[in-house]
Protein backbone atom coordinates (compact mmCIF):
# COMPACT_ATOMS: atom_id res chain seq x y z
CA UNK A 1 0.00 0.00 0.00
CA UNK A 2 1.42 3.36 -1.02
CA UNK A 3 0.98 6.86 0.35
CA UNK A 4 -2.76 7.63 0.71
CA UNK A 5 -4.26 10.31 -1.51
CA UNK A 6 -3.55 13.73 0.00
CA UNK A 7 -5.82 16.79 0.01
CA UNK A 8 -3.02 19.38 -0.07
CA UNK A 9 0.74 19.51 -0.69
CA UNK A 10 3.83 20.43 1.36
CA UNK A 11 3.99 23.68 -0.61
CA UNK A 12 0.56 24.73 0.73
CA UNK A 13 1.69 24.36 4.33
CA UNK A 14 5.01 26.11 3.67
CA UNK A 15 3.30 29.07 2.01
CA UNK A 16 1.37 29.75 5.22
CA UNK A 17 4.46 30.31 7.36
CA UNK A 18 8.13 31.03 6.74
CA UNK A 19 8.86 29.26 10.02
CA UNK A 20 7.78 25.98 8.42
CA UNK A 21 10.03 26.56 5.39
CA UNK A 22 13.09 27.28 7.51
CA UNK A 23 12.33 24.94 10.41
CA UNK A 24 11.08 21.81 8.62
CA UNK A 25 13.38 21.19 5.66
CA UNK A 26 12.13 17.81 4.40
CA UNK A 27 8.75 17.52 2.70
CA UNK A 28 8.13 14.07 4.21
CA UNK A 29 7.53 15.65 7.60
CA UNK A 30 5.04 18.08 6.11
CA UNK A 31 3.30 15.19 4.37
CA UNK A 32 3.07 13.45 7.73
CA UNK A 33 1.20 16.43 9.17
CA UNK A 34 -1.14 16.40 6.15
CA UNK A 35 -1.78 12.68 6.73
CA UNK A 36 -2.83 13.48 10.31
CA UNK A 37 -5.42 16.09 9.29
CA UNK A 38 -6.88 14.70 6.04
CA UNK A 39 -8.72 11.72 7.65
CA UNK A 40 -10.43 14.14 10.05
CA UNK A 41 -11.67 16.21 7.11
CA UNK A 42 -12.84 13.21 5.09
CA UNK A 43 -14.64 11.47 7.96
CA UNK A 44 -16.26 14.73 9.09
CA UNK A 45 -17.79 15.21 5.64
CA UNK A 46 -18.71 11.57 5.01
CA UNK A 47 -22.37 11.98 6.16
CA UNK A 48 -22.85 14.71 3.52
CA UNK A 49 -20.59 13.75 0.64
CA UNK A 50 -19.42 10.62 -1.13
CA UNK A 51 -15.73 10.36 -0.28
CA UNK A 52 -13.57 10.98 -2.21
CA UNK A 53 -15.55 11.61 -5.42
CA UNK A 54 -17.78 14.45 -4.20
CA UNK A 55 -14.93 16.42 -2.64
CA UNK A 56 -12.76 16.12 -5.76
CA UNK A 57 -12.82 18.25 -8.88
CA UNK A 58 -13.82 16.65 -12.17
CA UNK A 59 -10.22 17.08 -13.36
CA UNK A 60 -6.91 17.69 -11.53
CA UNK A 61 -5.74 21.30 -11.41
CA UNK A 62 -2.59 23.15 -10.44
CA UNK A 63 -1.42 26.21 -8.58
CA UNK A 64 0.98 28.80 -10.01
CA UNK A 65 4.64 27.79 -10.44
CA UNK A 66 6.68 29.36 -7.64
CA UNK A 67 10.42 30.12 -7.79
CA UNK A 68 12.66 29.49 -4.80
CA UNK A 69 12.76 32.61 -2.60
CA UNK A 70 15.44 33.81 -0.18
CA UNK A 71 14.42 33.13 3.42
CA UNK A 72 17.10 33.39 6.09
CA UNK A 73 19.91 31.06 4.91
CA UNK A 74 17.97 29.73 1.90
CA UNK A 75 19.39 31.10 -1.37
CA UNK A 76 16.91 32.39 -3.94
CA UNK A 77 17.02 31.62 -7.65
CA UNK A 78 19.83 33.54 -9.33
CA UNK A 79 18.53 33.30 -12.90
CA UNK A 80 15.86 35.48 -14.50
CA UNK A 81 13.61 32.59 -15.58
CA UNK A 82 9.93 32.41 -14.75
CA UNK A 83 7.36 29.74 -15.57
CA UNK A 84 3.82 30.87 -16.43
CA UNK A 85 1.90 27.60 -16.11
CA UNK A 86 1.93 23.85 -16.75
CA UNK A 87 -0.50 21.31 -18.21
CA UNK A 88 -1.97 18.65 -15.91
CA UNK A 89 -3.05 15.21 -17.13
CA UNK A 90 -6.38 13.73 -16.03
CA UNK A 91 -4.54 10.90 -14.25
CA UNK A 92 -2.47 13.23 -12.04
CA UNK A 93 -2.59 12.95 -8.25
CA UNK A 94 -2.24 15.57 -5.53
CA UNK A 95 1.45 16.32 -5.03
CA UNK A 96 4.12 19.02 -5.15
CA UNK A 97 6.39 19.04 -8.20
CA UNK A 98 9.97 20.36 -8.16
CA UNK A 99 11.86 21.44 -11.28
CA UNK A 100 15.56 21.65 -10.32
CA UNK A 101 17.86 23.18 -12.93
CA UNK A 102 21.21 21.51 -13.63
CA UNK A 103 22.15 24.09 -16.29
CA UNK A 104 20.60 27.17 -17.91
CA UNK A 105 18.16 24.98 -19.88
CA UNK A 106 18.01 21.48 -18.36
CA UNK A 107 16.16 20.47 -15.20
CA UNK A 108 15.20 17.39 -13.18
CA UNK A 109 11.51 16.66 -12.54
CA UNK A 110 10.52 15.28 -9.13
CA UNK A 111 7.11 14.74 -7.50
CA UNK A 112 6.56 14.65 -3.74
CA UNK A 113 4.51 11.48 -4.23
CA UNK A 114 5.75 10.19 -7.61
CA UNK A 115 9.47 10.66 -6.89
CA UNK A 116 12.04 11.19 -9.65
CA UNK A 117 10.26 11.56 -12.99
CA UNK A 118 12.95 12.21 -15.56
CA UNK A 119 14.36 15.41 -17.00
CA UNK A 120 13.18 18.34 -19.08
CA UNK A 121 14.52 21.31 -21.03
CA UNK A 122 13.21 24.82 -21.52
CA UNK A 123 13.54 24.54 -25.30
CA UNK A 124 11.01 21.73 -25.66
CA UNK A 125 7.67 20.60 -24.26
CA UNK A 126 8.75 18.38 -21.35
CA UNK A 127 6.65 15.80 -19.54
CA UNK A 128 7.18 13.81 -16.38
CA UNK A 129 7.96 10.14 -17.01
CA UNK A 130 4.52 9.17 -15.69
CA UNK A 131 2.89 11.84 -17.93
CA UNK A 132 1.16 13.50 -14.96
CA UNK A 133 2.41 16.96 -15.94
CA UNK A 134 3.72 18.69 -19.08
CA UNK A 135 5.81 21.87 -19.04
CA UNK A 136 5.28 23.76 -22.34
CA UNK A 137 8.40 25.41 -23.72
CA UNK A 138 6.38 28.53 -24.59
CA UNK A 139 5.65 29.08 -20.88
CA UNK A 140 9.28 29.71 -19.97
CA UNK A 141 10.41 33.34 -19.85
CA UNK A 142 13.93 34.58 -19.21
CA UNK A 143 16.97 32.41 -18.54
CA UNK A 144 17.47 30.03 -15.62
CA UNK A 145 20.71 29.34 -13.75
CA UNK A 146 22.07 26.05 -12.49
CA UNK A 147 20.70 25.48 -8.99
CA UNK A 148 17.43 27.34 -9.61
CA UNK A 149 14.24 25.56 -8.55
CA UNK A 150 10.53 25.95 -9.30
CA UNK A 151 7.68 24.38 -7.31
CA UNK A 152 4.17 23.56 -8.57
CA UNK A 153 1.29 22.03 -6.61
CA UNK A 154 -1.21 19.77 -8.38
CA UNK A 155 -4.54 18.94 -6.75
CA UNK A 156 -7.49 16.60 -7.14
CA UNK A 157 -9.58 18.00 -4.26
CA UNK A 158 -11.77 21.08 -4.58
CA UNK A 159 -10.06 24.38 -3.66
CA UNK A 160 -11.97 24.80 -0.38
CA UNK A 161 -10.99 21.29 0.75
CA UNK A 162 -7.37 22.08 -0.11
CA UNK A 163 -7.61 25.21 2.05
CA UNK A 164 -8.92 23.30 5.08
CA UNK A 165 -6.17 20.69 4.73
CA UNK A 166 -3.48 23.35 4.37
CA UNK A 167 -4.66 25.36 7.38
CA UNK A 168 -4.85 22.36 9.72
CA UNK A 169 -1.61 20.69 8.60
CA UNK A 170 0.32 23.97 8.81
CA UNK A 171 -1.02 24.48 12.34
CA UNK A 172 0.29 21.03 13.35
CA UNK A 173 3.68 21.78 11.81
CA UNK A 174 3.97 25.06 13.71
CA UNK A 175 2.91 23.42 16.96
CA UNK A 176 5.63 20.85 16.47
CA UNK A 177 8.24 23.54 15.83
CA UNK A 178 7.47 25.61 18.92
CA UNK A 179 6.53 22.92 21.44
CA UNK A 180 8.90 22.91 24.38
CA UNK A 181 11.10 25.75 23.13
CA UNK A 182 9.28 29.01 22.60
CA UNK A 183 5.91 27.98 23.96
CA UNK A 184 2.87 27.85 21.72
CA UNK A 185 2.66 29.52 18.32
CA UNK A 186 0.02 32.21 17.96
CA UNK A 187 0.11 31.67 14.20
CA UNK A 188 -0.61 27.98 14.74
CA UNK A 189 -3.67 28.88 16.81
CA UNK A 190 -4.87 31.28 14.10
CA UNK A 191 -4.44 28.75 11.27
CA UNK A 192 -6.10 25.99 13.28
CA UNK A 193 -9.07 28.22 14.04
CA UNK A 194 -9.46 29.17 10.38
CA UNK A 195 -9.34 25.53 9.31
CA UNK A 196 -11.83 24.42 11.96
CA UNK A 197 -14.21 27.25 11.06
CA UNK A 198 -14.24 26.24 7.39
CA UNK A 199 -14.70 22.57 8.28
CA UNK A 200 -17.56 23.43 10.66
CA UNK A 201 -19.28 25.35 7.86
CA UNK A 202 -18.97 22.36 5.54
CA UNK A 203 -20.31 20.00 8.21
CA UNK A 204 -23.38 22.20 8.85
CA UNK A 205 -24.59 23.21 5.35
CA UNK A 206 -28.11 24.14 6.54
CA UNK A 207 -26.94 26.60 9.21
CA UNK A 208 -26.53 30.35 8.60
CA UNK A 209 -22.75 29.91 8.64
CA UNK A 210 -22.96 26.78 6.50
CA UNK A 211 -20.91 26.17 3.35
CA UNK A 212 -21.88 23.87 0.50
CA UNK A 213 -19.52 22.46 -2.10
CA UNK A 214 -20.83 22.59 -5.67
CA UNK A 215 -21.33 18.81 -5.50
CA UNK A 216 -23.72 19.14 -2.55
CA UNK A 217 -27.15 17.56 -3.12
CA UNK A 218 -29.71 19.22 -0.81
CA UNK A 219 -32.45 17.02 0.66
CA UNK A 220 -36.09 17.94 1.15
CA UNK A 221 -36.15 19.24 4.71
CA UNK A 222 -39.76 20.37 4.92
CA UNK A 223 -41.15 19.79 8.45
CA UNK A 224 -44.35 18.25 7.10
CA UNK A 225 -44.56 14.65 8.25
CA UNK A 226 -41.31 14.86 10.19
CA UNK A 227 -41.33 14.76 13.98
CA UNK A 228 -38.77 17.15 15.41
CA UNK A 229 -38.06 19.44 18.36
CA UNK A 230 -37.14 23.10 18.71
CA UNK A 231 -35.46 25.12 21.43
CA UNK A 232 -36.86 28.21 23.17
CA UNK A 233 -35.71 30.42 20.30
CA UNK A 234 -37.51 28.34 17.71
CA UNK A 235 -34.37 26.74 16.26
CA UNK A 236 -34.46 23.15 15.11
CA UNK A 237 -32.18 21.19 17.43
CA UNK A 238 -32.49 18.00 15.38
CA UNK A 239 -30.64 19.79 12.54
CA UNK A 240 -32.36 17.55 9.99
CA UNK A 241 -29.71 14.86 9.77
CA UNK A 242 -28.86 14.56 6.10
CA UNK A 243 -28.75 10.77 5.96
CA UNK A 244 -31.82 9.89 7.99
CA UNK A 245 -34.95 11.36 9.56
CA UNK A 246 -34.72 12.33 13.19
CA UNK A 247 -36.64 10.06 15.57
CA UNK A 248 -39.43 11.65 17.57
CA UNK A 249 -38.15 12.81 20.93
CA UNK A 250 -40.84 14.00 23.36
CA UNK A 251 -38.50 14.77 26.23
CA UNK A 252 -39.05 18.16 27.85
CA UNK A 253 -35.68 18.53 29.55
CA UNK A 254 -33.04 21.06 28.60
CA UNK A 255 -35.44 23.94 28.04
CA UNK A 256 -36.89 22.62 24.77
CA UNK A 257 -40.40 22.92 23.36
CA UNK A 258 -41.99 20.07 21.41
CA UNK A 259 -44.34 19.71 18.46
CA UNK A 260 -47.16 17.25 19.21
CA UNK A 261 -49.60 15.57 16.88
CA UNK A 262 -52.56 17.00 18.82
CA UNK A 263 -53.21 19.35 21.76
CA UNK A 264 -52.58 17.96 25.23
CA UNK A 265 -55.47 18.74 27.62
Amino acid sequence: MGLPALLSTPLDARNLSEYITTGVRDDARIQQFILRTDPIIKDSLRPLYTIPDSINESAPWNGPPQPKLAIQEITANTGSASLLDITVDSSAVTEMWTLAFTSETAYNITGSVSGSQGTGATGSNSSSTNSYITIPSANWLGTAASGDEFYISVYKAKPLIVSVSAYLSAALALKGLFEGTEGTSEKAKELEEQGKELLKGLMEPYEDHGIQLDSFSPRDITPEGTQYSIDLLGRDIAKYADNEQTDWNDATTGGTLMFFLRPVW
